[in-house]
């Protein structure tokens, strides 16, 4: 969001995840100069390196390859449609999966996962009507549950190792996790997990930007002032205050011209 007027330029990231497009010169903020940032700093630690979503869907899309050989090979090419008419004729898998994504979010990583494999991914009824009210294509999910179920979604809270060990004790079950919340230490260490049946892995798939990300947007912009949309936001203060720029001489607003 970017408010301009006689208080200058604001610019408020909201959730966001950085990507190059942003500060290219043709970027639309590429001619501002930022009075104050309002910036994501979720992950605003030196520490917190994870990659991009592109590069952490391909790590996520081959631990599922890996799990599900009877799919669709990782060398096929995927059906770019969508889950196809067919997907319900797909070979009994050996083991299954479970994928913890909260309420809203990661919709077109779940189309990638669908397409890739060609299936259905089993999910609750709540789920497709939000689809629907976003005017989603919701070909990629089913609501006919069945036991050879072979991916299916829960609400990210939802996921535990006691749910997966519970549905792991009738066929072999992994507990997958797209997002970088528990991949690192409150100090910002990275925290690894592994795919293991009977537990939940995490695949750092994230909505919220790197701190190396954060640090080349605010480097681009050069605002006078920022401030984390998180609290509290010293994280933002400590590593990122080098970059800001002197703020400009304020503006005196006109006087209203007086008629007698």
């Amino acid at each position: 969001f970017l408010f301009q007027g006689s208080f200058g330029a604001v610019l408020h990231t909201g959730d966001f995840r950085f990507h190059p497009s942003m500060i290219a010169e043709d970027s639309p903020l590429a001619s501002l100069h930022i009075d104050h940032l309002f910036l994501d700093n979720t992950y605003c630690n030196p520490l917190t390196d994870f990659p991009s979503r592109a590069d952490a869907t391909t790590q996520l899309l081959s631990i599922l390859h890996t799990l599900l050989p009877e799919l669709c090979p990782p060398n096929a090419s995927p059906d770019r449609g969508g889950a196809s008419a067919a997907a319900a004729q797909h070979p009994p898998t050996r083991n299954r999966v479970i994928l913890g994504v909260d309420t809203l979010g990661k919709e077109d990583l779940i189309q990638r996962i669908a397409s890739e494999l060609r299936i259905r991914i089993l999910t609750t009824p709540e789920r497709v009507h939000r689809w629907e009210v976003l005017e989603l294509d919701t070909s990629a999910l089913t609501t006919e549950e069945d036991d050879a179920w072979t991916v299916r979604i829960v609400e990210r809270c939802r996921l535990t190792e006691k749910l997966v060990e519970r549905y792991n004790q009738e066929r072999p079950t992994v507990g997958v996790v797209p997002s970088c919340w528990g991949c690192f230490t409150d100090e910002g260490e990275p925290i690894a997990t592994s795919p293991s049946f009977g537990k939940v892995a995490r695949v750092p798939y994230s909505l919220h930007s790197s701190f190396a990300e954060m640090e080349m947007l605010v480097h681009f912009l050069r605002p006078a002032a920022i401030t984390g949309v998180v609290k509290p936001d010293n994280n933002v203060r400590m590593h990122l205050s080098h970059l800001l720029s002197a703020p400009r001489p304020a503006s005196r607003p006109t006087p209203p011209t007086q008629h007698k």
